[in-house]
């Protein structure tokens, strides 16, 4: 459980850290964007459990934290964070994409770019933090377990 936890704690820190070296917490709140949120790792999430079926995402998602999983379904997981990965990635690079096509619409707006490259970017952000606190933790341990049974 260790493995899963303490890259998630890395994350965490480090995006303290470069909110305190940088724009200060006082600014957290511009990283946020509820469509955005919604639109990557939700819908991402929605998508591939939609493909593999609820029961068996929530049983391949459980598998890398359990110390009986099986190795069947240790690929089970592996299959399921890489089907998860590629839709983190299609969202991601569909919202940011029409995010910048929607800034362009209005460059001649000066006052309107700054934010809507901004909501455009979030998608990007989401998308990796989505890849770093859901991803990749459990297909690492996922694979190091599997490696192990081998």
């Amino acid at each position: 459980m260790i493995a899963i936890v303490l890259p998630v704690i890395f994350v965490i820190v480090d995006f303290a850290f470069i909110m305190a070296v940088s724009a200060g917490f006082a600014h957290a709140i511009v990283f946020v964007d509820l469509p955005s949120l919604i639109a990557v790792p939700l819908l991402a999430w929605l998508s591939a459990a939609a493909g593999f079926g609820f029961k068996r995402s929530f049983a391949a998602w459980r598998a890398p934290a359990r110390a009986d999983a099986s190795s069947a379904e240790l690929r089970a997981a592996l299959a399921w964070t890489g089907s998860l990965a590629g839709w983190i990635a299609a969202y991601a690079g569909f919202a940011a994409a029409s995010g910048i096509v929607l800034t362009l619409t209005n460059i001649s707006v000066p006052e309107k770019v700054g934010a809507n490259l901004a909501v455009a970017l979030l998608s990007l952000l989401y998308a990796a933090l989505a890849e770093l606190f859901l991803v990749l933790p459990a297909r690492t341990v996922a694979a190091r377990r599997l490696a192990d049974l081998a």
